[in-house]
């Protein structure tokens, strides 16, 4: 009788513990969700004087499914930042990995966040090797599609397949999606390299800067051959000969990429040939929740392309800005 009221007594001390627990995380989400509030609705910056249209651009968010999990408190704040940071035509570009594991319960997350922090920003996202997975436990390619799918239709995109092309503000926006499920990789079909070159021909005629995004690097890109020996995905060298054919018509491509979670260093910008560079960008939001927040604004004006890095979540410019001539 002793050892039957000592289990129950802590199984009520386990109860009150854990209530007291998930009231603690209520309260610090709501708390968070009122500071990011503030900043989302604080003064919206002015555009610069000729500016055309602003991408922001970041990758790798990593968005939970637990809608109190620490790492999604982060998220909250630094989406607002980006809200912050919009002037004039802005958008924002999510260059892979916008959920954690391509579950179900992530997206609703991902969308109310979109919802009540981006008010002042269109949403392009990208299909990264985490959003293929269609859940952490099994996997399931056709069911992760046609998630990704669903959220291109709440960002009034292109739905048809999980890559598409749009033009806004006067400059092509380009995202590649695998075809497979693979760990780190990703595949294109023969049906998408046609697609990529449809797209690049009509931004040629219209002359018209891409945004190309395709959230793992290619292959020999940012470092990649260093940091992921096994290469990327099998077209890379076709993507490139692509991207690199339509830039020497007389466009600009720059290539935007995620995957890496490394930090801006030298290998986060690189030159591939004339008018065609690539961009590899920190994670947004590092899967572990240790950091975050970090991003690229790409002002475009009629003559030129302004790169300027920012901390978005502590609403702060990291270093000098690179200016490309279109």
């Amino acid at each position: 009788m002793l050892l039957e009221r000592s289990r129950k007594e802590a199984e009520r001390v386990g109860r009150e513990q854990l209530m007291r627990t998930h009231i603690w995380k209520k309260l610090k989400t709501a708390r968070v969700r009122r500071k990011a509030d503030r900043i989302c609705k604080g003064h919206m910056q002015p555009a610069q004087s000729g500016m055309r249209v602003q991408f922001l651009l970041t990758a790798d968010s990593h968005t939970d499914g637990d809608v109190y999990r620490d790492r999604n408190d982060q998220l909250r704040i630094s989406m607002a930042g980006l809200n912050r940071y919009a002037a004039g035509d802005t958008a924002v570009v999510m260059a892979g990995d916008i959920t954690n594991a391509g579950n179900p319960s992530e997206y609703p997350i991902l969308k109310a966040m979109v919802t009540r922090y981006l008010t002042r920003c269109r949403v392009f996202p990208a299909m990264g090797n985490h959003d293929s997975q269609g859940t952490s436990v099994n996997p399931d390619f056709r069911k992760a599609c046609g998630l990704f799918r669903d959220f291109l239709r709440f960002c009034d995109l292109p739905d048809e397949n999980c890559y598409y092309a749009v033009k806004h503000g006067g400059v092509y926006c380009i995202a590649l999606a695998t075809e497979r499920m693979l760990k780190d990789d990703g595949f294109v079909s023969r049906t998408q390299l046609d697609f990529l070159n449809t797209a690049l021909d009509r931004a040629v005629e219209e002359r018209c800067p891409v945004i190309l995004v395709n959230h793992q690097p290619l292959n020999g890109t940012n470092g990649v051959e260093r940091k992921w020996p096994e290469g990327n995905f099998e077209q890379s060298r076709a993507v490139r000969e692509l991207a690199q054919a339509h830039a020497d018509a007389g466009i600009t491509v720059l290539l935007v990429s995620g995957h890496l979670h490394a930090p801006f260093d030298r290998d986060s910008f690189q030159k591939l040939g004339e008018r065609f560079y690539a961009l590899n960008l920190p994670a947004f939001l590092d899967k572990d929740g240790d950091q975050g927040g970090a991003g690229v604004a790409a002002k475009f004006y009629a003559d030129r392309l302004e790169l300027q890095k920012v901390d978005f979540h502590r609403g702060k410019t990291l270093g000098d800005s690179r200016v490309i001539e279109l």
